[in-house]
């Protein structure tokens, strides 16, 4: 799947029915599909969503893009300009947007579809609050001014790339004039920048962002969506892991809550379940088995002290 397009839709979907038909030798799961693509500690079994799989593979090859040189690169540069690669860097999902709609390759489009997908991904993960300053502002989906996103080629000139440049160092927004000033701006509207200011302000309400206690650090010298990416050889494990990452609670945990309320006993997970199977005596367990018995069941302990 790396170096061919990607298949349609009902390929993979029929795809997925036979491997799963395979693994359950029946028809009806008996783990839903959305938890067992996941950890052991989440109650999955690690099995790969083929989707976010073949996704990842085709990510891959933006990662080649920032190595050294190939002629196949001739293409891309000379469809959206040798500052194609900076670009990628510096701007959000919707220059990816502008993107596909130049590419007439259906293997281009499926690798522009699948960063899309992966950068909407990281964009909805939990953990982009922690890093929220180093979001780019420019043709950034969630940052619209009059429904559109924004994109200002001389402030963009001057090193305005991300969030925190529209911050001070205890985190509050620079007033017009301290904007202007650290960025030698002439000739900019109070009107312009207090209407992005606003949308700043409202993306960060929507994630639920509190500034009081945070500091800016020095701008990151890798870009938020490619921090899984280019400090590794390879970033496919990077990106499946992220695009699989779902907060998915199995039926049967969900039911354990419930019933374990009127205890007092509040958000089991699977740790705990495997620390209270640990936690059994073994002798009664034992009483009418045979030598191969113990030995499955003393490899399974294994594996359940690892995991937790």
């Amino acid at each position: 799947f790396i170096s061919i397009p990607t298949p349609k839709e009902e390929t993979i979907v029929y795809l997925c029915k036979n491997i799963f038909e395979f693994l359950w030798k029946s028809k009806v799961d008996k783990i839903k599909r959305s938890v067992i693509t996941q950890h052991y500690y989440s109650g999955g079994m690690k099995m790969v969503d083929i989707k976010n799989f073949i996704i990842s593979l085709k990510c891959s090859w933006i990662k080649r893009l920032t190595k050294s040189y190939k002629p196949w690169m001739d293409i891309l540069f000379t469809i959206n300009g040798h500052d194609f690669l900076q670009k990628l860097y510096d701007f959000g999902d919707t220059f990816i947007l502008e993107c596909l709609q130049k590419e007439n390759n259906a293997f281009g489009k499926n690798v522009f579809n699948s960063w899309l997908t992966y950068i909407k991904t990281f964009n909805n993960h939990s953990n982009i609050k922690d890093n929220f300053l180093n979001i780019p502002v420019w043709y950034n989906s969630n940052i619209k001014v009059a429904y559109k996103t924004i994109f200002i080629q001389s402030w963009y000139e001057k090193g305005i790339k991300v969030l925190q440049d529209f911050f001070d160092e205890d985190c509050n927004l620079l007033v017009f004039e301290a904007f202007k000033c650290k960025y030698n701006l002439r000739n900019i509207c109070i009107m312009q920048y207090n209407s992005i200011t606003t949308a700043i302000l409202k993306y960060l309400r929507f994630l639920h962002v509190d500034r009081t206690f945070v500091k800016l650090l020095p701008n990151a010298c890798i870009p938020i969506f490619f921090q899984g990416v280019l400090p590794f050889e390879k970033c496919t494990r990077n990106i499946y892991k992220l695009l699989n990452d779902k907060e998915v609670v199995p039926t049967a945990i969900e039911k354990w809550n419930i019933e374990l309320t009127q205890y007092g006993v509040d958000n089991i997970s699977i740790k705990d379940v495997l620390r209270y199977v640990l936690k059994q005596p073994l002798i009664p367990l034992f009483s009418g088995y045979n030598f191969e018995f113990y030995t499955e069941f003393f490899q399974l302990v294994i594996i359940l002290e690892k995991l937790i």
